[in-house]
């Protein structure tokens, strides 16, 4: 027994049915330095500091005369004047009559778990004093603020938010807040917050809320990850209030769907006029005004693109863009329309790289819009060039399609830009380039709304190769 008891590392004890010593294993000595004649009786009291002895002795004393279990902490100073913190235990035991006969305890070293524990309550104190300082500062900032668990579960908002919503935050945390989202809006809202979860990326993302007095707002809401030590513990965001931006959009749609509509009708008939009139003159023989006449053709041609690309706006803006899809081969689409716009010019020939892509399930017509005009503003953006190079090829199982010019190549920081609605690359070449700036928003909103994507790789004069990309497979 006792080679057993010395092997431990707690300080193993016995006592009499008076509470006196009568055993400790090695452990006590190697501690202490007491010898074993010192511990017995009540002679480990004294390796106890005398401002925890008197406490641990009456407790021992009170435990013992009601034979019950014993349990006290203390510091004890070792043989070289260490301080060490102990938890003694003891147990009450009996013979077979059910007399107490005594205790039989251990006496453990927890000095650095106390440390520990010390350490992570002034931890957790100054976490609450962040928490409380995060949440002072936010309460008093305009914009809506809220966190995110790494579950995805909404667990802070700031007063803003609150006070938007009319209620508490206990009300609105967790996936309360769901109840609040506008069901038109919610599968697009949580298959984007879904994604940035999985990947740890930007979510951003315009929905509607309901606001206290019922009403739907729309805002505008991003989210990024905190991280620690690489792993994310935290989403930070915000909702910035769109609503009245979203009406002035609106309102301008309506005008230009209106304007749209009511230009469309008058050039069309003057279209059918000057054709009509230009027939005329040519049978009379009178060439140069037939030819003044089919120059007016080819404006009025421009004015139709114009209405057309201001109806697509619209009609995105609105999410009444329609899509016919079937089933068709890239290659031969992508020929047909290169073939088409290659007998309109006669400065740059059209090279048609292929590869196989096979068949894709899309709008036909609007893919076809959208390489018409990644085409002809290759060509229209490299003036001094002879050529423009149309490629297809298969990425990652989709099919890619570019349009590559040797042009004036577009400057780093307006990358980004050149498919937002209505931006035109600024600088002294602008003039140069008429346009309304419709053409990469529309076809990068078609491409989009395929299931692609759109994307631009250029080098300022040197030119610029727009691509977008198609799922295959599909509708087989």
């Amino acid at each position: 027994l006792q080679t057993i008891t010395s092997a431990s590392p707690a300080a193993l004890w016995m006592t009499d049915a008076e509470g006196m010593i009568i055993y400790a294993n090695k452990t006590w000595t190697d501690w202490t330095g007491q010898s074993n004649e010192e511990l017995l009786g009540t002679g480990w009291l004294q390796a106890i500091l005398p401002e925890d002895r008197d406490r641990a002795a009456r407790k021992f004393i009170h435990d013992l005369n009601k034979q019950r279990a014993y349990e006290v902490d203390f510091r004890v100073r070792r043989y070289d004047g260490e301080v060490r913190r102990c938890i003694a235990t003891g147990n009450p035991q009996y013979n077979a009559d059910g007399v107490f006969t005594g205790y039989v305890g251990a006496c453990t070293d927890v000095t650095e778990k106390t440390v520990a524990d010390i350490a992570l309550q002034l931890k957790n104190h100054e976490l609450n004093n962040q928490i409380r300082q995060f949440e002072f500062v936010t309460d008093f900032m305009p914009a809506q603020l809220w966190t995110f668990s790494t579950e995805g579960e909404l667990d802070y908002v700031n007063r803003q938010t609150e006070h938007f919503f009319g209620l508490p935050m206990a009300a609105i945390v967790g996936n309360q807040w769901l109840n609040y989202l506008h069901p038109d809006d919610k599968e697009e809202c949580l298959t984007v917050w879904q994604y940035a979860l999985e990947h740890g990326s930007l979510f951003e993302c315009e929905f509607r809320l309901k606001n206290s007095a019922d009403e739907y707002k729309w805002h505008l809401s991003r989210a990024l990850p905190f991280t620690s030590e690489g792993e994310i513990i935290k989403w930070f965001g915000t909702n910035t209030d769109i609503d009245e931006q979203k009406q002035l959009q609106r309102q301008k749609d309506d005008f230009l769907g209106i304007a749209s509509h009511e230009l469309k009708t008058p050039v069309t008939s003057v279209k059918a006029y000057a054709q009509v009139l230009g027939a005329m003159l040519s049978r009379e023989g009178e060439d140069k005004k037939a030819a003044m006449v089919m120059k007016m053709d080819s404006q009025l041609n421009r004015l139709t693109n114009l209405i057309g690309d201001l109806l697509d706006v619209t009609k995105i803006n609105s999410g009444k863009i329609m899509f016919n899809k079937t089933r068709f081969d890239l290659n031969t689409a992508v020929q047909d329309v290169v073939q088409d716009i290659q007998h309109t010019t006669n400065k740059h020939l059209l090279v048609m790289d292929f590869e196989e892509t096979g068949h894709i399930y899309a709008d036909k017509e609007r893919l076809g819009q959208v390489l018409t005009n990644l085409i002809t503003n290759a060509i229209k953006y490299s003036p001094h060039a002879n050529r423009v190079v149309v490629n297809t090829r298969l990425e990652n199982g989709e099919a890619v399609v570019s349009v590559q010019d040797f042009g004036i190549g577009i400057p780093e920081d307006k990358k980004e830009r050149v498919f937002e609605q209505f931006y035109r690359v600024g600088g002294s070449k602008q003039h140069t380039f008429p346009g309304l700036g419709l053409g990469l928003y529309i076809s990068n909103e078609i491409i989009r709304r395929e299931g692609g994507k759109m994307w631009v790789n250029s080098e300022l004069g040197k030119g610029s190769v727009f691509c977008f990309s198609i799922p295959v497979g599909k509708k087989d």
